[in-house]
């Protein structure tokens, strides 16, 4: 029989208190939470999933339109006078270096 049920009756814990005691058990078992932490992935399956535009072929909305920009960025750098994608400018660089005319 378990321990924690020899002690305490089921109705003594509740939501909170059962949760601090799966939480201790996850952290010595898991390590520090930066190696085990899903956000990165989450965050960047919401840009795949903006991709999808026929929902009868996920991956393949999300393989060809990912492949497309990727092909667009890496062409981009090459090319003379093409705002390189995925490199953030200002939106006032002609009023930043002083060469806005006055009108």
């Amino acid at each position: 029989m378990n321990c924690v049920k020899k002690y305490f009756p089921p109705c003594f814990f509740d939501v909170v208190v059962h949760l601090t005691i799966h939480l201790s058990q996850e952290a010595l078992r898991g390590g520090p939470v930066q190696f085990r932490w899903m956000y990165p992935f989450e965050r960047y399956m919401k840009i795949l999933k903006g991709y999808v535009k026929n929902r009868a072929r996920l991956e393949g909305c999300m393989t060809v339109r990912y492949a497309a920009e990727e092909c667009s960025r890496h062409c981009s750098g090459y090319m003379k006078d093409v705002a390189e994608m995925g490199v953030r400018h200002t939106r006032n660089e002609d009023f930043e270096y002083g060469i806005a005319t006055e009108g």
